[in-house]
């Protein structure tokens, strides 16, 4: 962990307070003259910090900045990070950046957030994490549906891990804490047609963290996570990302299955679903939820079917009922 981040950690941990340049030298083993300099780059970047002579600093607000130092330092494995202020869409980013090594893109706003089935994803500043993932998977087309459960299962453990919130995950890629909608996943692939397999997979990532305001939803109740407990965006994202690399790196179906079955809140209940979620005169399927397939798929039991066949469905929107 570089000296920035560690002032940064103790800063942080005495907002309003200051913190003498002695007590972070002898704790961090540095001089005082690198203590300034590190000081000065997060004032650079956004940090409220006050300097004064023989009080030493003090950062006067609580901000939650993301810091590419910070993600970089927190990630397990080879991954590089990009930050940004505003972008239109972090997947769009992330498409064009990049190459062969893992790619994170993350963004304090989007301004053309997507989600599943061509719907907008609300993605206002410093409120929620808007990140996107991208890697060259080492697994063929049969384990592509997995990935966007594999994601939903790396939010799910990333937030009990550092906001000690365990969320529902509906079928495929919702997650749900209260009843209400806080993050949503979009998976996309680029295909290798020569080779006949993946090239890249993007995995696009919004989340609600402190969103208090919300546009109207016909059907999706938003929510934010509203932790009882202090973090920060970086100690999220950098989570979620240890967890969805542990995840994908070997894509294990059966474990990918058993821990997302773990958290689905839509197995065993009624449900309605939308083959096509953005006609507003559509009639939704009325069905029972039972199980998921060893790809995903999910097995359910339509209620005007009277011959009690099960049905494997791999695409559209799933209501609880």
């Amino acid at each position: 962990m570089s000296t920035k981040t560690e002032i940064l950690q103790m800063l942080s941990a005495n907002v309003g307070h200051f913190v003498s340049g002695q007590e972070i030298g002898d704790k961090l083993q540095v001089s005082r003259n690198a203590i300034w300099k590190a000081v000065e780059s997060l004032k650079d970047q956004g940090y409220p910090i006050l300097s004064r002579s023989r009080m030493g600093y003090m950062l006067t607000d609580s901000v939650d900045l993301l810091l590419k130092d910070v993600l970089q330092e927190g990630i397990s494995f080879p991954c590089k990070v990009m930050t940004e202020d505003t972008v239109t869409s972090t997947n769009e980013v992330c498409k064009k950046a990049f190459e062969e090594k893992p790619l994170l893109v993350v963004a304090n706003e989007q301004t053309k957030g997507r989600g599943r089935l061509g719907r907008d994803f609300y993605s206002p500043k410093d409120t929620g994490i808007y990140m996107s993932y991208a890697f060259k998977p080492s697994f063929g087309l049969d384990k592509a549906m997995l990935v966007t459960m594999a994601a939903a299962v790396a939010v799910a453990q990333g937030m009990e891990e550092v906001v000690k919130k365990s969320p529902k995950i509906k079928w495929v890629n919702d997650l749900y804490l209260r009843g209400k909608k806080i993050a949503g996943i979009l998976t996309e692939a680029a295909l290798d047609l020569e080779a006949g397999g993946i090239q890249s997979i993007v995995i696009g990532i919004g989340i609600n963290c402190f969103t208090k305001d919300f546009p109207d939803f016909e059907r999706n109740t938003p929510g934010s996570i509203d932790a009882d407990v202090a973090y920060t965006r970086n100690d999220l994202i950098v989570s979620i990302v240890n967890h969805l690399n542990k995840l994908t790196e070997n894509m294990d179906p059966a474990k990918v299955i058993l821990e997302y079955k773990t958290r689905c809140n839509t197995l065993g209940k009624l449900i309605t679903i939308y083959r096509d979620y953005n006609n507003p005169n559509e009639v939704g399927v009325k069905a029972r939820a039972y199980d998921i397939d060893e790809r995903g798929g999910l097995i359910v039991e339509y209620q005007d079917d009277l011959t009690g066949q099960l049905h494997t469905i791999t695409s559209g929107e799933v209501f609880i009922r």
